[in-house]
């Protein structure tokens, strides 16, 4: 497998990590922050078979890539203490979806070509101003 690590300023992600396997992608979210006292840890996966498009929006304040398709989300309390719950509290195959993710505080990565070497898609670049 192939790691890339992303790194937010944003309150909502802390990390995130955008791993490619052989035949599927994982966006793995260190902890999302829905409110101070609900915080998840979440695995989303895409299989590239069942992914329709990859955008990359470089007019975003936050230079955001979002992958459509389908896929599996699973998402995981953290406890007060900081540990992760053993069972999921959602776990949801979704259709017609999206997940995403912000480039911009990593400029020195160029996601375009990391995607595309390391898995069999190809990001279409939307130039539209936001």
């Amino acid at each position: 497998d192939y790691r890339l690590w992303l790194e937010f300023r944003r309150v909502l992600f802390r990390s995130a990590e955008l791993r490619f396997y052989d035949d599927y992608l994982l966006l793995f979210i260190e902890r999302k922050y829905y409110s101070e006292r609900n915080i998840k840890q979440e695995y989303l996966k895409m299989k590239y078979s069942d992914i329709t498009k990859v955008k990359y929006l470089p007019n975003t304040s936050n230079k955001r890539f979002q992958i459509y398709g389908n896929g599996h989300s699973l998402q995981y309390d953290v406890k007060k203490d900081g540990s992760i719950a053993k069972q999921p509290s959602r776990d949801k195959i979704f259709e017609d979806g999206m997940i995403y993710f912000s480039t911009n505080l990593n400029q020195n990565i160029d996601f375009i070509e990391e995607i595309e070497k390391h898995s069999p898609l190809k990001v279409e670049i939307d130039n539209t101003n936001f």
